[in-house]
């Protein structure tokens, strides 16, 4: 791994890969939106660790230029004085450098941390919109090309699902729960309390379907489109 990673332009790049939206627009536009929808929970942890990656990462890049620079300085004197100033040089400078490098390694791993949670998070939720990688210093080159369409039942499966799992299934419980129970003793705020209980149950398992239908399902898809079998499609569209 690169000591000195640049994390601020790092972050961006993954930010504007992620906002470029490829796969969304792989789908029909309502059911993008639907999507984007239920993937939100997840687009937002992602943003919100941007916060600390750009802070540290900000820190990060301030630590590195003296470092760099006193190193250059160390060898450039170490060369060109005799043995025992060379001592003097090191002794004195060393120090600093040290302690410098340990900082700088304590926000290399959170940093790296950071990082990989971030590029996750973002490769879930644009349903792998850019090339998969955890660590910063992986690939310069993060994009893809996405010149296929999805298959409406993939996206729709995972509509209809969230739905089952946060609706349906929270509303056949709370029925369940009332139904023992004596209807006069049943309130609307009651039956809010008892539902509201139910769907907050469901929220894990939403996360867990979520993030495996997306990896599973839609980030290996849609299929890129071969050049050739595109050239040939519009070939026959303007031929027609």
């Amino acid at each position: 791994m690169t000591f000195f990673i640049d994390y601020l332009t790092k972050t961006t790049n993954v930010l504007k890969e992620a906002f470029k939206f490829k796969k969304y627009k792989a789908m029909p536009i309502g059911l993008a939106i639907f999507l984007m929808l239920i993937m939100l929970p997840i687009a937002i942890a992602s943003i919100a660790i941007t916060i600390p990656l750009y802070i540290f990462g900000f820190i990060f890049r301030i630590i590195a230029a003296p470092i760099q620079h006193l190193h250059d300085v160390m060898h450039k004197e170490g060369q060109s004085v005799k043995h025992a100033t060379q001592f003097i040089v090191y002794f004195i400078s060393w120090g600093t450098v040290f302690i410098l490098y340990c900082l700088s390694a304590f926000l290399l791993f959170f940093n790296s941390v950071c990082y990989a949670i971030l590029s996750l998070l973002a490769y879930l939720w644009t349903f792998g919109g850019f090339k998969f990688h955890l660590y910063a210093d992986e690939t310069d080159d993060i994009s893809i090309e996405v010149n296929g369409k999805y298959r409406t039942i993939l996206p729709v499966m995972l509509l209809l699902s969230v739905i089952v799992i946060l609706f349906v299934i929270p509303l056949i419980s709370t029925i369940a729960t009332l139904v023992p129970m004596y209807i006069k003793y049943i309130t609307v705020d009651y039956i809010i309390e008892v539902f509201t209980a139910s769907v907050t149950s469901m929220v894990p398992y939403y996360i867990a379907f979520t993030v495996l239908y997306s990896a599973i399902g839609m980030c290996p898809r849609p299929k890129a489109v071969a050049c050739a079998e595109t050239v040939n499609e519009n070939e026959a569209e303007v031929s027609e």
